[in-house]
């Protein structure tokens, strides 16, 4: 399963700035589910595909951000 998350055509960089995007959407008031985002987020972080760190800190600032 791993290796098939790591060969998506779609690049790390732009699957964080996704769920960062879906959160600041909701976070404005924008009628998106952020719920399965980051259900599928941490999944992903559990699986060693994306960084905690980087993850956390990125939607941490579109929270700020909407406020």
């Amino acid at each position: 399963m791993l290796a098939k998350l790591r060969d998506c055509p779609v690049p790390l960089d732009y699957r964080i700035l996704a769920i960062t995007a879906n959160v600041l959407a909701n976070q404005l008031g924008l009628p998106v589910p952020v719920i399965p985002t980051l259900i599928v987020a941490g999944a992903l972080m559990a699986q060693g595909v994306l960084s905690p760190a980087a993850l956390f800190l990125c939607v941490l600032v579109a929270c700020v951000v909407a406020d």
